[in-house]
């Protein structure tokens, strides 16, 4: 829950009662809610691709011969009976933990928690056995098919998460991806060899599992990625990699947690994780430096041990899946509400009044520095005063919709280098330093951006500022730059939710020219140079722009670094207007039909707003998404459900207010 700090112990009064007792009203309404989420399933190539690999890891542990949402035959036959008796067993004090992060007093939410959870009775806990699994000693297939797009993916089964496996595994796992310096980053994905590809780690209880995954270039197999993938895992048995990186990929950790306990949310997550899987605190909170003395030894022993050919693949192919099983909805007959009457807890509960929160408005003029280099850049400064890190942006109001070869060149610039560092050496310089930089384009604005460690801030944007005016082009790179986006452009061909979401609500928006359909077309893509992308990159802030700053240097240490390294003409070019994609009245209605071999249907539903941006129409679009479909608890979305669960899910969607002049929808 996210809640107002004002009001904890209300929150603690309802979530008290709650738990105290299940209460099965409106069932058969809402088990017609899970019949759809399981047809849902059945459209999910990665579900079937993810349930595929638990069967065969884990054949005879629960792991692996049962999902969450169980089989068709499950729903058809539930059980009250059951459903009270598993809370009975386990909603039990003895099995659960309160879990707070928030603006509130310790002292107090402890006396809260006696206040309302103390009066819970113990009970004995059933005691989990499992069988344990046999060894795994020969590589183990299995297909998998459905539309979307091809893949594949690996996965060796190691011990749970109480033991040293799962950490050494998890170094490893970054060791082969980071997204930024990792083996597989650098040799399958800098030197565009596969499509995708990545590594990971899945920590569960009893059992772990390190998983390789990737996607098939055009003409590729996926035997021939498999093969790649585990090229890289042997690499890591040989030693083949450089001293560094496991130092970096401790550092990388580090700056990882320091961003991820920014917030409530994975605060409260990291407490759940570790008292789920029984691990004590701190022992989850200093595994950093446990994998800081790490050697380079041990790491390839490890790897030598465990993964051998004795795994699981996944080939994901395109072709008709035959065991899809729609279960169809028995006819349910209609709940007739109450909606007049309301219990003694809920009157006492909505009548009780909680202390005002004094708001806290944000003053952009007080929180927000403005100063202007010496060259008239602005540079808008905020204080990091949560933790040792920084991000600084280069925004422009120029994007796609301005010129689409600026767009391109962006996706370019991460496999060149420059004439001192190749591109792989300038992913390791950013890696060792723990920084990380990137480049977007979406429609109406580009991002030129760079996070990381604050000490590192100097050297990151003087490396960032030498890529920028030194890059060289690559052909070799070029071309199959382009014939990856041509093959992701038919792989989203086979995927609903870009055909529904995208192309469809598009054409529904724009008719045939739309900035969805407005693409660089296959013939330009190829007649494109290298020295035309090139001379986009090197002029990007020749044009207007601004600067953003967060991290903990004062706003005149920041500035004197700039004026420093960030060398652009004292006049500077204008930005490109953006093309206007004009927006089909919606003055009557119309039905536009895509075929998809799927289970379920999706519907979506789009009508025209006011032509330019109105705060009034978005503070009723609020109001229209929390009253409909702001989750399960939404009202009128719940009454819909409980009366006759015709809906599966609502919302509506209000265009950004950073898009100018541009018409809005509600979807």
């Amino acid at each position: 829950n996210d809640i107002p700090s004002n009001e904890l112990e209300r929150w603690f009064q309802l979530e008290s009662e709650r738990f105290q007792m299940v209460t099965l009203r409106l069932f058969h309404t809402e088990l017609e809610t899970v019949y759809e989420e399981f047809n849902i399933g059945q459209d999910a190539d990665g579900r079937k691709v993810y349930q595929a690999m638990m069967e065969a890891l884990f054949p005879t542990h629960p792991y692996g011969t049962q999902t969450t949402i169980g089989k068709g035959e499950h729903l058809k036959n539930p059980s009250h009976y059951n459903i009270h008796n598993y809370f009975k067993t386990y909603y039990v004090p003895n099995n659960m933990a309160i879990i707070l992060s928030g603006d509130f007093d310790p002292q107090e939410a402890i006396n809260l928690a006696e206040k309302h959870f103390g009066n819970y009775k113990t009970s004995n806990i059933p005691s989990f056995s499992y069988e344990k699994q046999a060894p795994l000693s020969i590589i183990t297939p299995r297909n998998v098919f459905g539309q979307q797009a091809e893949s594949i993916q690996l996965a060796w089964r190691l011990n749970g998460v109480k033991t040293r496996e799962g950490e050494v595994a998890g170094m490893i796992s970054v060791m082969l991806f980071n997204q930024q310096a990792g083996l597989i980053d650098l040799d399958l994905m800098q030197k565009q060899r596969v499509l995708e590809a990545n590594a990971g780690v899945m920590n569960l209880t009893d059992y772990a599992a390190f998983v390789m995954s990737g996607r098939p270039r055009e003409g590729q197999t996926l035997e021939e990625v498999e093969q790649l993938l585990i090229t890289q895992m042997n690499r890591i048995k040989t030693g083949d990699f450089p001293d560094w990186l496991m130092s970096a990929v401790v550092k990388d950790y580090k700056y990882g947690q320091l961003k991820s306990y920014e917030n409530n949310q994975n605060r409260t997550h990291a407490l759940t994780d570790s008292f789920v899987k029984g691990i004590d605190w701190h022992d989850y909170i200093t595994r950093i430096d446990r994998l800081d003395t790490l050697t380079k030894a041990e790491i390839m022993d490890f790897a030598n041990r465990h993964f051998n050919d004795n795994y699981v693949v996944i080939y994901k192919r395109i072709g008709e899946d035959k065991g899809v099983l729609k279960v169809e909805k028995p006819k349910i007959t209609p709940v007739t509400l109450n909606r007049n009457d309301a219990s003694a807890f809920a009157n006492t509960f909505l009548l009780a009044e909680s202390p005002r929160l004094k708001p806290q408005f944000l003053d952009f003029k007080k929180d927000i520095q403005t100063t202007y280099l010496n060259n008239g850049l602005p540079l808008d400064y905020i204080k990091n005063t949560l933790n040792e890190t920084f991000a600084l942006y280069y925004v422009l109001d120029m994007g796609r919709n301005a010129d689409r070869e600026l767009a391109l060149a962006m996706d370019y610039l991460p496999f060149l280098g420059t004439a001192k560092f190749t591109a792989a050496e300038l992913e390791q310089e950013f890696y060792k330093l723990g920084v990380a930089f990137d480049v977007v384009s979406n429609e109406d604005r580009s991002y030129v951006v760079l996070v990381g460690l604050e000490e590192s801030f100097t050297e990151g944007v003087r490396l960032f500022e030498h890529i920028l005016n030194d890059v060289v082009g690559n052909e070799h790179s070029l071309e199959n730059l382009i014939a990856d986006i041509l093959s992701k452009r038919d792989n989203e061909k086979k995927d609903k939710r870009i055909i529904l979401r995208s192309a469809l609500a598009s054409y529904a928006k724009h008719g045939k020219l739309s900035p969805f359909t407005d693409t660089l077309s296959k013939e330009n893509l190829e007649n494109l140079t290298s020295d035309v992308l090139l001379n986009k990159i090197k002029t990007l802030t020749d044009y207007e722009h601004r600067i953003f700053y967060y991290g903990t240097k004062p706003v005149n240490e920041v500035a004197q670094i700039l004026e420093k390294e960030h060398q652009v003409p004292q006049k500077r070019l204008p930005l490109i207007a953006a093309k206007h994609y004009e927006e089909l009245p919606t003055e009557t209605d119309k039905v536009f039909f895509v075929h998809y071999p799927m289970v379920q249907n999706e519907i979506l539903m789009l009508s025209k707003g006011t032509p330019r941006y109105s705060i009034e129409e978005n503070i009723l679009a609020t109001f229209y998404n929390n009253y409909f479909g702001s989750g399960l608890s939404s009202i009128v979305f719940q009454e819909i459900r409980e009366a006759r669960a015709l809906a599966y899910s609502a919302n509506a969607y209000y265009g950004s207010p950073t898009q100018k002049n541009n018409a809005h929808y509600l979807q």
